[in-house]
């Protein structure tokens, strides 16, 4: 996805692209971990939620990660 958007898209429409891709793969988590917890018998709220918590952490994560090391 990631080559598509840097290669295909105009420079104009790169970040709503990026934008769009991102909301598209947190829906498809969330749905994931809705049908992996019916499949469980875990409830889908509970584990949603704790895919939340990932993304929260994972976020908090990255705002840590120093710029410097990741060569920008």
């Amino acid at each position: 996805m990631l080559f598509l958007r840097s290669h295909l898209s105009p420079d104009h429409l790169k970040s709503q692209i990026f934008t769009v891709g991102a909301g598209l793969r947190t829906t498809a988590t969330a749905a994931g971990a809705a049908l992996a917890a019916s499949a469980s018998g875990l409830g889908g709220a509970l584990t949603v939620g704790l895919i939340g918590v990932i993304w929260v952490l994972s976020a908090a994560w990255m705002t840590a990660f120093p710029r410097s090391a990741a060569g920008s």
